[in-house]
C-alpha cells in the first residue's frame, strides 16, 4: 500500500510525503482517547456524539493500524495537495484489497501536538492527516452516504 502512495503523482515529482505507521490498536486508542478528551473540551455540539461512541470509536473508529501522514515542514499547499493523491492510492488499493480506510482531519486540528509526541514525528515533517486503515465492523449499520446529483456544471 506504502509503495502505491510512493508511485502517486506530484508536483515536479518532489513526492513531499512520509508515512509513520503504527499497527498497534491499543496505542492508537490510547492516542485517540488523549486527542478526544481535547475535542471534546471545544466541540460541545460533537462532545456529546463523542461520549455516546466512545473516544477511541470517535477519531479513529478502532481502526487497529493508522498511517499518520506527513509533508515537510515550511512548505505550500501544493505539497498537501501532494500527499493527497498519495493518500488517496492507499485508499483505493485498501478498498480493492477487501480494507476499509477513512481520512481523519480532526486528529491535526486537536491533537496535532499529543501525536508529534507520541509518535515521534520528526521536527522536519509537519503531520497533516491520520489514514485508519482496517476492516469494516460488521454491527456498524453504517451505509454509504448518497453522492449529490449535481456536483459540476459543463460548459460549452
Amino acid at each position: 500500500m506504502l509503495d502505491l502512495a510512493h508511485a502517486a503523482p506530484s508536483g515536479m515529482n518532489l513526492q513531499p510525503w512520509y508515512f509513520y505507521v503504527l499497527n498497534n490498536l491499543e496505542k492508537n486508542r490510547a492516542i485517540a482517547m488523549e486527542v478526544c478528551e481535547r475535542a471534546k473540551e471545544q466541540l460541545a455540539a460533537k462532545a456529546k456524539d463523542a461520549h455516546d461512541r466512545g473516544c477511541s470509536n470517535f477519531l479513529f473508529y478502532d481502526a487497529p493500524t493508522v498511517i499518520y501522514c506527513c509533508v515537510p515542514k515550511g512548505t505550500g499547499f501544493t505539497n498537501e495537495f501532494d500527499l493527497g493523491l498519495a493518500v488517496e492510492n492507499m485508499m483505493l488499493f485498501a478498498q480493492q484489497n477487501g480494507f476499509c480506510t477513512l481520512p481523519v482531519g480532526l486528529a491535526k486540528k486537536f491533537g496535532e501536538d499529543i501525536i508529534r509526541k507520541e509518535i515521534g514525528i520528526a521536527d522536519e515533517h509537519d503531520f497533516f492527516i491520520a489514514l485508519c486503515v482496517g476492516y469494516r465492523a460488521s454491527d456498524s449499520g453504517d451505509a454509504p452516504k448518497p453522492r449529490k446529483e449535481e456536483y459540476a456544471k459543463w460548459i460549452e
